[in-house]
């Protein structure tokens, strides 16, 4: 074996967890804007933080996984890493999310029908 090709199953694990972490992002910035309720404007700057992030991201783990000699597999890495946390933590953080957001909504209600929460609050 090289020694070139020792690191690159390491390189690529590593760039797989960036990518995820990107995923992490993705879905935290997904939720601001749909807690903020943002318009096209709003949307437009969440994006481009996001865009910012994802760099502030990858970035250092290009530098600190391949010492900043990005090759091809590099980035299918992070792509892949990004599509797994997509599809395996995506949808039950979003589900969750639904869960938490209808059992504070119950909440809210039957709070809103408390006389003495109407009486404290008046």
């Amino acid at each position: 074996m090289l020694y070139y090709t020792l690191s690159q199953g390491w390189e690529f694990a590593a760039m797989a967890a960036a990518g995820a972490a990107m995923g992490v992002v993705a879905l935290a910035f997904s939720a601001l804007r749909h807690v903020m309720c943002v318009g096209i404007w709003g949307c437009l700057v969440c994006d481009c933080l996001m865009g910012l992030a994802w760099a502030a991201v990858a970035c250092p783990a290009l530098v600190a996984a391949c010492r900043g000699d990005a090759r091809a597999y590099h980035f299918l890495a992070m792509i892949a890493g990004a599509a797994l946390f997509s599809a395996a933590v995506s949808p039950a953080a979003r589900a969750a999310a639904g869960r938490m957001r209808r059992s504070f909504g119950a909440l809210r209600a039957s709070m809103a029908a408390s006389r003495l929460v109407r009486i404290l609050f008046k």
